[in-house]
């Protein structure tokens, strides 16, 4: 059964480095698997800099083209790919080294299945607000990209990503909501990675607030699903879970880690982060309307 990873990356050259270098460990025969790397316009000399292991290693592909989104990023790695089976994950994630061979035998023993689910963890100290990490350690119906694999012909029978969601938000979990039909998604907790918790600037955090519209264009798609998996409408998961109960999660754990720093310029950061945000999705409410209204 051989393996295609796919790895979109956009000016994250040294995080792409230590995902690599996680790969390079794998406890996995190197000609039963390649790892396709996928350049969304980089511009900070990511190709030099992993120049070493396209040379060296003939298993490690890398492709550049224009900036468009990770999601067309794994189309074009889809394409490209030789592999039975195409697992999915992300240039910032650390990979332990029975990953391959855990996603191997998941496909073994759920032949039936169009994927195997994996369990994505975190460092939990280090998550706030105002930081980005993915934690999945359970099948709740989301189905995170940075640790997920699919037989490679259900991913050409779905079409790939969507590129209705023109933004990282969303368009894994439409396309994993396709793939339930041609044998369903099985969740295995020995398929580990980590995701890391990274910090991200408040015009960042800001900036992905708006791609929160594209929980309008999910429900839309796939209402019944919705319902059964997120919420029971777009606004109630927008202004509900991911402002109020999201960040109140985060805030509780950030306070318990930190006890002796809550004085601080990083913890004003993210009052003032969550103030700017509170605003925003008030003032995004109309454009919410409009843009679902004419998309």
């Amino acid at each position: 059964m051989f393996i295609s990873i796919i790895i979109p990356t956009h000016n994250r050259k040294k995080l792409l480095l230590k995902t690599l270098e996680c790969l390079e460990k794998q406890a996995f025969p190197k000609n039963s698997y390649e790892i396709i790397i996928v350049d969304d316009g980089s511009s900070d000399g990511t190709a030099d800099c992993i120049k070493r292991y396209t040379d060296e290693n003939k298993n490690v592909k890398f492709f550049k083209k224009p900036h468009s989104g990770p999601g067309d990023s794994r189309n074009f790695g889809i394409k490209r790919a030789k592999g039975e089976i195409v697992a999915f994950t992300d240039d910032d994630c650390l990979i332990p080294g029975n990953w391959l061979s855990c996603i191997h035998d998941g496909f073994l023993q759920n032949q039936g299945t169009a994927g195997i689910e994996g369990k994505t963890l975190t460092f939990f100290r280090r998550i706030s607000p105002l930081t980005h990490q993915v934690i999945n350690t359970y099948s709740h119906g989301i189905f995170p990209t940075c640790n997920i694999a699919y037989k490679k012909d259900v991913l050409e029978k779905i079409g790939g990503f969507n590129k209705t969601f023109g933004h990282p938000h969303n368009e894994d979990v439409d396309m994993a909501w396709k793939a339930l039909k041609y044998g369903g998604i099985v969740f295995d907790g020995s398929v580990i990675i980590i995701h890391p918790a990274y910090r991200r600037s408040i015009s960042r955090k800001l900036l992905w607030t708006c791609y929160f519209k594209y929980e309008f264009t999910l429900y839309d798609r796939h209402r019944e699903l919705y319902k059964k998996f997120i919420g029971h409408n777009p606004w109630e998961m927008i202004y509900i879970n991911l402002y109020l109960r999201h960040n109140l999660m985060l805030l509780k754990k950030y306070i318990k880690n930190n006890k002796v720093k809550l004085i601080s310029l990083y913890s004003m950061e993210i009052i003032i982060f969550l103030m700017l945000q509170g605003l925003l999705l008030i003032a995004l409410a109309p454009y919410f309307l409009y843009w679902r209204k004419n998309k």
